[in-house]
């Protein structure tokens, strides 16, 4: 439902602040700004970018972070680990 979905997203909120607050470096307006241009040249959501920054001890994100990821992924080579089914 939609509540839920805005639920979530508040409580994720809720944690980025006090994950900022714990950092020591309070979300300012200009810091929230930054963080949503940054998401914006991702395929992600603010609110997946709120949670990895949490999970990753980052006070910000980049976009450069997460690209230079799902490249490398991407581009990564498994062999022959994948069997048909």
């Amino acid at each position: 439902s939609h509540w839920g979905f805005q639920r979530k997203f508040f409580q994720t909120w809720d944690d980025f602040l006090t994950h900022r607050k714990n950092k020591k470096a309070p979300l300012t307006e200009t810091a929230l700004i930054g963080i949503k241009n940054e998401v914006k040249k991702t395929s992600i959501s603010l609110e997946d970018a709120l949670v990895m920054c949490q999970a990753r001890g980052w006070q910000s994100f980049k976009s450069d972070w997460i690209n230079k990821e799902q490249k490398s992924f991407a581009t990564t080579n498994y062999g022959e680990g994948v069997q048909k089914i």
